[in-house]
């Protein structure tokens, strides 16, 4: 059920009524005088207001002095109104360790405007957080099925097919392959899932090449697999590229991972990141750990071995910001994330890390932001419900002190944070944070 035909059936109920109540509030909420980026069009909309009502943009019209009964003013003079971010590779924490879990890891990326997330590598237990988070105020959550390995070559014909239903009755948006036993089951597993209209994501699998993926309906790459083992100016890069853009293939290139696991950015900076102090410190001194021993054993190597190691890191690095820069000039689709499962990531905040390598690799300021909100909505095939401001659409909002098309880290100036209508202010977001840090201990 979409949010708009909660919204249609809202009069025909009492029961109806005070359960909608309950999720979006009862109070009419306006967000007075405010600059609007709405995204689907890339323009500033200067002195709206913006009504919300029941979850949802009720209206945007001209800032004026007109008086609203019963509802909660926000003044947002000076301010700037975007559309939640999606962050769209995500893995949800199962475990609980140093008191952090899946409800902090939630919590957390909600308060860094985060409003709705991809899991990748799904489960049972996943589906159950799916469920919950419309129940709670957290982020939406699209989840994969469990990924497939080469090592699944057991599951074949009839019974990848009865899996597949499975995997739909129980409630999974998409699949994702990691690698495969043979290009040939690579092509039933594609078939499949356009059968069952599943969305096929994830790696180009070692045995295909990134021409056939795509020629067979892989329509999210991540990590840009595939793309960076062809030579940068070789034709068959620039055909893969043309190819992703004439099927509308999506990539997420989850480029902040890579850049702290292959050391290219400065120790010291890791460690002074925006937001480590909504950790665990014991989780946080344990990654210190990683990467002291790391450092301790790699400066027993030759010097030059050192080097020639370094070196290549360092070219596999910039190899992915030139092959992302060539997909954005040559329209391709993008979406962000930064696959905050490695050290010296902040759920939530690291997206601003993500964006700032888009931004490294020659993206503007709006088709950024345009990747983590709009892009993810269509992905998902819900443009007309979320990832832009327009009437109509989901009040999933993030009201920030300054505009981010003027330059991205603006995005941590965060005055609150709206999700289906629900309102957190600045003050209630560290709220949420400090409830995570209750939680919190020094052992795992």
């Amino acid at each position: 059920m979409t949010y708009h035909s909660i919204r249609s059936k809202f009069s025909s109920a009492c029961l109806f009524f005070l359960v909608t109540c309950k999720l979006f509030g009862q109070q009419t909420t306006i967000f007075k005088n405010v600059n609007i980026i709405p995204i689907h069009k890339n323009t500033i909309l200067y002195n709206q207001d913006v009504v919300v009502k029941y979850g949802v943009i009720e209206r945007i019209v001209k800032s004026s002095k007109k008086r609203y009964k019963s509802a909660t003013l926000i003044d947002a003079t000076n301010q700037y109104l975007i559309p939640g971010l999606a962050d769209m590779h995500v893995h949800i924490p199962r475990q609980t360790k140093y008191g952090y879990g899946t409800d902090e890891f939630l919590k957390l990326q909600l308060a860094a405007g985060v409003t709705h997330l991809r899991s990748m590598r799904g489960a049972d237990a996943d589906l159950v957080i799916q469920k919950e988070a419309t129940q709670k105020t957290n982020p939406d959550i699209y989840t994969s099925a469990p990924p497939f390995y080469a090592s699944r070559v057991w599951i074949r014909g009839d019974s990848l097919q009865k899996l597949l239903k499975s995997y739909q009755s129980q409630g999974y948006q998409s699949l994702k392959v990691l690698s495969v036993p043979s290009v040939a089951w690579f092509d039933t597993l594609a078939q499949l899932a356009q059968n069952h209209s599943f969305k096929l994501s994830g790696h180009v699998p070692n045995g295909v090449t990134i021409a056939h993926a795509l020629s067979k309906g892989l329509n999210s790459i991540e990590h840009l697999g595939g793309y960076e083992n062809l030579s940068i100016n070789s034709p068959e890069l620039s055909a893969a590229i043309e190819q992703t853009k004439t099927r509308q293939v999506y990539n997420c290139p989850t480029l902040d991972w890579y850049f702290v696991n292959y050391t290219q950015v400065p120790y010291n900076e890791l460690k002074k990141r925006p937001g480590l102090d909504r950790l665990p410190t014991g989780l946080v001194a344990s990654w210190t750990k990683t990467f002291d021993d790391y450092f301790a054993k790699q400066a027993q190597k030759h010097p030059d071995s050192l080097r020639k190691e370094q070196q290549v890191e360092k070219e596999y690095i910039e190899k992915k910001l030139i092959i992302l820069s060539k997909l954005h000039q040559n329209g391709c689709k993008l979406l962000v994330s930064p696959d905050a499962s490695t050290v010296f990531q902040v759920p939530g905040l690291a997206m601003i890390d993500e964006m700032k390598w888009y931004k490294k690799a020659g993206l503007p300021e709006y088709d950024i932001l345009r990747a983590a909100t709009l892009n993810a909505a269509e992905y998902m095939g819900e443009a007309n419900q979320w990832g832009s401001i327009q009437k109509n659409n989901v009040a999933d909002l993030v009201l920030l002190a300054a505009n981010p098309l003027e330059d991205i880290e603006n995005l941590r100036k965060i005055k609150g944070v709206m999700k289906r209508g629900q309102w957190f202010s600045a003050s209630q977001i560290n709220e949420l944070i400090q409830t995570c840090k209750q939680n919190y201990r020094e052992q795992p």
